[in-house]
């Protein structure tokens, strides 16, 4: 796979694989930090030609995946993020129960798929078993907008009745940092919970691309913001 998507398909990996709360450090049971190389605490090969050839995402296998994309019509997500996530489906790293969820401008699912496809590399019925997964929910990013009910909607559809089985809900913001904090108050409004009776291995977590702010001020006036919403432990921030 084209290694410009590194980034975006690690961030995707270790966001996906880290275990949930009650652990909130950072690290596993063990007290390292999980591994995207394979083995934990084992260091990358020389020989491997990119970083997805030899980590291990550990994602497990049973959960129910919704990982949700907003500002999806972006140059960039065409380009670089959803070749990611499709890199990682296509080794086999994501688990088999897994929706991939737009929000932005109004489309349909058929023309997502065809914005997506001219920039997916591989065999075509693997293409097109991926395309299947994504579909597309439109939304306005103020908070309260139909749009996060519509969303909170199709992951709860994706998770089955009474959640009684673990569930992930990975958010990745595809938009420019200055929606930061009114996109992530209408997720914490609507799309946020593991409610009562959920299994505890269920998980909410959030991608934000950088540059993250103007300069250190903004920068830490952001982390404030998004701080107040969300703790550091679902929080991941990648360079694009």
């Amino acid at each position: 796979m084209a290694s410009p998507n590194g980034g975006a398909a690690t961030a995707f990996a270790e966001a996906a694989s880290k275990p949930p709360p009650p652990v909130r450090t950072g690290t596993s049971e063990t007290g390292r930090r999980p591994s995207l190389t394979g083995q934990p605490g084992s260091p990358l090969s020389a020989r491997a030609a990119s970083i997805r050839d030899c980590f291990d995402c550990r994602i497990p296998p049973h959960i129910a995946l919704s990982i949700c994309v907003l500002g999806a019509s972006g140059d960039l997500a065409r380009k670089k993020t959803y070749p990611a996530l499709y890199a990682l489906y296509a080794k086999g790293f994501l688990p088999p129960n897994l929706q991939a969820r737009c929000c932005s401008c109004d489309m349909s699912d058929a023309q997502l798929r065809d914005q997506l496809r001219p920039f997916l590399k591989g065999a075509a019925p693997k293409i097109e078993s991926f395309l299947e997964l994504c579909t597309y929910i439109h939304g306005e990013y103020a908070p309260g907008s139909p749009g996060y009910t519509k969303l909170a909607d199709a992951c709860r559809a994706h998770e089955g009745p009474g959640r009684q089985s673990p569930f992930g809900r990975l958010f990745y913001l595809a938009l420019p940092p200055f929606v930061y904090p009114q996109v992530c108050e209408g997720l914490k409004g609507a799309c946020s919970e593991t409610e009562e009776g959920s299994d505890p291995r269920s998980w909410v977590r959030l991608i934000v691309e950088k540059p993250f702010g103007r300069d250190l001020a903004s920068s830490e006036e952001l982390a404030q913001q998004l701080g107040a919403l969300f703790p550091e432990e679902q929080l991941y921030r990648i360079d694009q």
